[in-house]
């Protein structure tokens, strides 16, 4: 992104304060900043770029001693500052209270309101229905006049019910869809990809590997596919499973080809015996490219 001139906007909000990344003296958003500055300077030789590389994404209601680390990164080097609103469900006066510290996050961080970015995260949405809608219109409305709002859901479930191959509705895209309807100037789409919206700890049965699947977007639509495989030999048959499922899936007519993406060119690679991939981050990691490309090919 540095070689673009194009700025990664990065949340820490789910770091706990036992992190090492989060202790350090600057915060997780100082230390990032020190180690993307030196690989840009070690890799790329541009020890100050045009752009920053790192934005920071914060919560509206953000506390005193993380809008100041943020300040502290903006007199290194100007950037814009991303407020992220949730909860959007509640009454409508706490809604624009909640709106109105936005004029406390420019006050302690320095920023040009022109500069803030809002992000308006409805978090999970299984359905579009008029109490959504309404809620996301009214939010997207109250942050109207800062640089940018973009309006941010994801319909992926938390779990894995059938090893059957579906078609599943996107609602994050349909909801975005009859809010830039309603709104004025244009929101911005924003979505959680493949992954289901609300981060929480995995418990100790859910700690081993997951059976082989893949959530494949495709227009207005994703193809959720997934595999049981053999018990007694977990990692070769998960690899075989995917592989499998990866078969399946480059037979049918959505597949983009594999010139669409890294992802793309992986999951033929699965077909064709030359990727070997038993675990869950590589399916990830495929899918999460696949669906990355589609994005930006819509949006153009």
């Amino acid at each position: 992104m540095a070689r673009d001139d194009r700025s990664l906007w990065v949340d820490a909000h789910w770091l706990t304060s036992a992190s090492g990344l989060r202790s350090t003296p600057g915060g997780a958003f100082g230390q990032l900043d020190e180690m993307i500055e030196g690989e840009l300077s070690r890799r790329l030789g541009l020890f100050a770029p045009s752009v920053p590389a790192l934005v920071p994404v914060v919560a509206v209601d953000s506390s005193d001693d993380v809008l100041r680390k943020v300040a502290l990164l903006r007199e290194h080097h100007d950037r814009p500052v991303v407020v992220r609103v949730r909860d959007l469900t509640r009454p409508a006066g706490d809604l624009a209270g909640r709106i109105g510290r936005i004029g406390r996050i420019v006050d302690l961080t320095s920023v040009d309101p022109a500069q803030v970015h809002v992000v308006v995260d409805v978090g999970y949405v299984d359905a579009v229905t008029p109490p959504v809608v309404r809620d996301a219109v009214d939010t997207v409305r109250a942050a109207a006049g800062c640089g940018s709002v973009t309006l941010l859901a994801g319909s992926v479930p938390t779990k894995r019910t059938t090893y059957d191959t579906s078609t599943q509705d996107r609602p994050e895209l349909e909801l975005w869809q009859h809010v830039s309807r309603l709104v004025e100037p244009p929101v911005r789409y924003g979505d959680y990809g493949i992954a289901h919206p609300v981060v929480r700890p995995r418990t100790t049965s859910e700690l081993r590997q997951p059976h082989p699947y893949l959530y494949y977007t495709v227009t207005g639509r994703r193809i959720a596919l997934r595999r049981k495989p053999d018990r007694e030999n977990v990692e070769s048959t998960a690899a075989s499973s995917f592989a499998d499922l990866a078969g399946e899936l480059v037979r049918l007519p959505d597949f983009a080809g594999h010139r669409y993406s890294w992802g793309d060119e992986r999951l033929l690679g699965c077909k064709e015996g030359r990727v070997n991939a038993g675990a869950s981050w590589q399916w990830i990691a495929m899918a999460t490219s696949h669906h990355i490309s589609h994005i930006s090919r819509e949006a153009a």
